[in-house]
């Protein structure tokens, strides 16, 4: 009778042994495939460049010419994505596609034109930015307008809305309310430098958050 009984608890912790493996296995499943898609620009030797966007296990390839869909598969080191006649490499900061067509060596990414080209990848509409605090703004069209300041730090959320445009001054004016702020945002058609980078873009940009104001720079995604 002992026996049985010793046997049976062995049998119970084996059973729930399994189980929380099991559970294991699940949830690390479903935490790889919530993980955020990433986006790099690239710039090779012979001043080639392309654009990737990796998902979970698999990434597009944005070529001059055609975009590939390509799996990922084992790699000794960093992430491979091949579909046997296409393969793309990354490692860091640098990365490697090879095919029939093409050969792109050397290719190190660019973060700053990466962080554009994964906004409008992210369907975005519009995006501005601004410093001394860094700040950002992301207006989704019938979607939502998210204000990010102090470096990444806070981080406000509106319901988009449509703006008042005035075809005189060629400004577009946003007013945006949540539970707890306002923010008022005015684009307006004058060309404006970035003061960090030097960079030109399409239109001025003032926001007012609460009391508080920011100016900067930004551009239509689409």
């Amino acid at each position: 009778m002992k026996s049985l009984a010793k046997n049976f608890l062995l049998l119970s912790l084996s059973l729930i042994s399994a189980c929380s493996n099991k559970t294991t296995s699940t949830e690390k499943f479903t935490q790889k495939n919530k993980l955020p898609a990433k986006t790099y620009i690239y710039h090779c030797a012979n001043n080639q460049s392309f654009a990737v966007r990796i998902e979970p296990e698999k990434a597009w390839v944005f070529l001059p010419t055609k975009t590939l869909s390509l799996p990922q598969i084992p790699a000794a080191s960093g992430s491979k994505f091949s579909d046997g006649s296409s393969t793309f490499w990354n490692k860091g900061k640098t990365a490697r596609f090879t095919s029939d067509a093409h050969v792109f060596q050397n290719c190190t990414n660019s973060r700053a034109q990466a962080i554009w080209e994964h906004t409008k990848l992210n369907s975005v509409d519009y995006r501005a930015i601004g410093n001394e605090p860094g700040w950002s703004l992301e207006i989704t069209h019938n979607q939502t307008t998210v204000f990010i300041s102090k470096y990444g730090q806070d981080r406000y959320e509106f319901k988009s809305s449509k703006p008042s445009t005035d075809t005189a001054t060629h400004t577009s004016e946003y007013q945006l309310k949540n539970n707890a702020h306002t923010l008022s945002v005015s684009l307006s058609s004058k060309l404006c430098r970035d003061t960090m980078s030097d960079q030109l873009f399409t239109s001025t940009v003032n926001i007012r958050l609460d009391n508080k104001k920011f100016t900067g720079c930004g551009k239509t995604l689409y």
